[in-house]
This record gives C-alpha cells, sequence and structure tokens, in this order.
C-alpha cells in the first residue's frame, strides 16, 4: 500500500490485471459520522440475523390458492323484445291526442227542513 496525501502523485509504477498504472489522489472522502454509523448498524444486523433464523426457525403461512368462479352451465335466455310498429320514416306521425271528457252536471244535495 502506498500512504499519499491529496494531489499527490506515486512514486512507482503500480501492475494490476489490466496493466500498469500511475496513481494520482485527487481527493479524499471520509464518510460523516452519521454514514459510518448506518454501515456499522447495518453489518451488525447481517451477522446478528442469520443466527436468529437459525435459533428460532422460520415458517410461513400455507398461501390460500385462488377461488375461481364457475362458469355457467346454461346460455342466458334471449330478452324479448317489443315491435317497432313498421320502419322509420322522413315524415312524422301526428302526435296523439287525449280527449278529456266534459265535465257532467252534478246535482248538490239542498238540506231540507223536516217536519
Amino acid at each position: 500500500t502506498i500512504a499519499l496525501v491529496e494531489g499527490a502523485v506515486s512514486p512507482e509504477l503500480v501492475k494490476t490485471t489490466f496493466g500498469w498504472h500511475i496513481i494520482k489522489l485527487n481527493s479524499i472522502n471520509v464518510p460523516t459520522v452519521e454514514d459510518q454509523l448506518a454501515t456499522a448498524r447495518t453489518a451488525a444486523f447481517e451477522e446478528w440475523a442469520p443466527s436468529l433464523v437459525s435459533k428460532y426457525p422460520v415458517t410461513y403461512a400455507v398461501q390460500p390458492t385462488e377461488t375461481t368462479v364457475p362458469a355457467p352451465t346454461t346460455e342466458a335466455p334471449i330478452a324479448p323484445t317489443a315491435a317497432l310498429g313498421g320502419y322509420p320514416t322522413d315524415t312524422p306521425e301526428p302526435a296523439a291526442t287525449a280527449t278529456v271528457p266534459a265535465p257532467s252536471p252534478t246535482m248538490t244535495p239542498i238540506p231540507t227542513k223536516q217536519p
């Protein structure tokens, strides 16, 4: 390992499987304390969780199967249709008029004196 300060170039060539390299350190990025804590918590959880699973086996409830709706056994009956009364025309038919009977005279009883 080579200890470099920011902006420095490695004094030696570095050989990797990809060939020879010259390394320059552009900047140093140190994670914040919050990021370091989050990383440590994640690592601790990933180490702790499998030990719990092996100590307390996890079982899953049986998943219900999908309910299927049975297909209809008979075809639906054909709905009755009303008679159209002929073919449509360009000439409108006269509107039906309602006839109201004239009021008939009614008799109104007149009170009479009893003897």
